[in-house]
């Protein structure tokens, strides 16, 4: 997620939470703005108390966050009606064509379970619980905004009382442009970086 050549940039963060926050005690330092969404008043104190520029929201207009921030990561998990975030502001987001990175955190709970077996980028998911099903959902609405940018997710999940992570990188090779209203782009899916390990 590095600025090329090593400078520090701005996050937008939408569900700053645990994960959200490991990540910002790493880039603060570093010179990086950190912009992250709560939904208290006293979440908001204790973000800006860590160096993290809060917005309540839902609520605040995500505008301006989104206008100045080259890297998006989405903490925040679907809901009954599909994935807020995307909801709210597909438009914007399909908008922000500055935007370097975008980062979805999932669950590995998209695979199902699988006996103990291993899981791979080719395995194919097949959650069994409805949170499963409902991420997936959301994974593939994400993946759907033909963004050209780099998009990743991570998988956090638990395994044999051994908690682990996955990342998954990838960005998009340009196609023809697509022949709808939207004048969008069509773009092949190229895999950048993968990894598994414990936590």
């Amino acid at each position: 997620m590095a600025q090329e050549g090593g400078m520090a940039g701005t996050l937008l963060s939408l569900g700053h939470g645990y994960s959200a926050q490991a990540l910002a005690r790493l880039l603060i330092p570093q010179g990086w703005r950190i912009i992250g969404t709560v939904r208290s008043p006293e979440r908001a104190q204790a973000l800006a108390a860590e160096g993290v520029e809060p917005l309540l929201w839902p609520g605040a207009d995500l505008g301006l966050a989104l206008a100045t921030a080259g890297h998006l990561l989405v903490s925040i998990p679907p809901d009954a009606d599909g994935d807020p975030v995307l909801s709210a502001e597909t438009e914007r987001i399909g908008a922000a064509r500055h935007l370097a990175w975008v980062g979805y955190l999932s669950t590995t709970g998209v695979y199902g379970d699988r006996g103990g077996g291993w899981v791979a980028e080719t395995t194919p998911p097949i959650p069994s619980t409805a949170r499963g099903r409902a991420r997936l959902a959301a994974e593939t609405e994400w993946r759907a905004t033909g963004r050209q940018s780099r998009l990743s997710f991570l998988a956090i999940g638990t395994v044999h009382d051994v908690k682990r992570r996955g990342y998954y990188d990838m960005d998009f090779l340009g196609a023809a442009p697509t022949a709808n209203e939207n004048q969008s782009t069509s773009f092949n899916i190229r895999r950048r970086q993968l990894y598994d390990d414990a936590v």
